[in-house]
């Protein structure tokens, strides 16, 4: 009885570690974002409506591929939460990475291929898009993958099998994406800039990562090996195709508010962090 009880405890124990370093992979990933537009505005053309369209779109492009793609492989991992720490060092490796892209002095760079592009005819938007894309794709197909190896690794590894699991997780990392909003546009950037920034979020990611690995120690579990009826085919049910649409209108929604608030107040990365409170 004791060591049920005990066993019980610590489970607990590691679920409401799991569920701290969702709080802190949240935070980081939209001080992450808001840096992003800030930095894209600078080095790809000093417009605050490309750069914000260009970073959400790539932003949510790159968590629905991480989610998808974990979403078909959680199952099958025998320690969902060492990986889930392990992508959270791999964020913090990324986030090291750009803040060392970010702090170079490109403006030559960047330039010379705008006149690469005009001489050519591609369009300087499409310059944009690809350059977001190949800089922000690998960390933010990581941080899609975060919440599917989290929700397997709660309900696998720890038992958690409540009905609200997911919606507690989800609200978990949006809380701390609400932090991270406010966090980088009214302290990290003003007062810290960029670089200290992007190093900020990469020591949450660092920290989450450290303490998920910590958790993770024998706690090996036997995959699941998918049954015939969830290979079947790939067509998409009636409610996936209402929630593609419904994604579609909110980006869009999205991209309007940007739009308006940043004519309104003026392109600051307060008002783009705020809208996307």
């Amino acid at each position: 009885m004791s060591d049920n009880s005990e066993s019980g405890s610590t489970a607990r124990f590691v679920l409401l570690g799991v569920r701290g370093c969702l709080f802190l992979s949240g935070t980081a990933s939209i001080v992450n974002q808001v840096v992003w537009q800030r930095g894209l505005t600078v080095f790809l053309g000093g417009s605050e409506t490309i750069s914000s369209m260009i970073v959400v779109l790539v932003f949510m492009l790159g968590l629905g591929v991480g989610a998808a793609g974990m979403g078909a492989r959680s199952r099958r991992l025998a320690n969902p939460l060492r990986t889930f720490g392990w992508i959270e060092l791999g964020l913090g490796l990324v986030n090291v990475s750009i803040a060392f892209l970010l702090g170079l002095d490109l403006s030559e760079s960047v330039y010379e291929v705008q006149r690469v592009a005009v001489a050519t005819g591609v369009p300087q938007r499409a310059v944009y898009g690809i350059g977001a894309l190949l800089l922000l794709l690998p960390p933010t197909v990581l941080l899609g993958a975060t919440l599917p190896v989290a929700s397997e690794a709660c309900q696998r590894q720890l038992g958690a099998t409540q009905t609200r699991l997911i919606t507690t997780l989800f609200a978990l990392t949006t809380l701390g994406a609400v932090l991270g909003a406010f966090g980088s546009s009214f302290v990290l950037l003003p007062y810290f800039g960029q670089q200290v920034s992007l190093l900020g979020a990469a020591g949450f990611n660092a920290v989450a990562g450290g303490v998920l690995l910590g958790l993770a120690r024998d706690r090996v579990v036997a995959p699941v090996t998918a049954s015939p009826s969830a290979s079947q085919g790939m067509r998409p049910t009636r409610i996936e195709l209402l929630g593609f649409g419904l994604g579609f209108l909110s980006l869009a929604y999205e991209m309007l508010l940007l739009r308006a608030v940043s004519l309104i107040h003026g392109p600051l990365p307060i008002t783009f962090a705020t809208t996307l409170c």
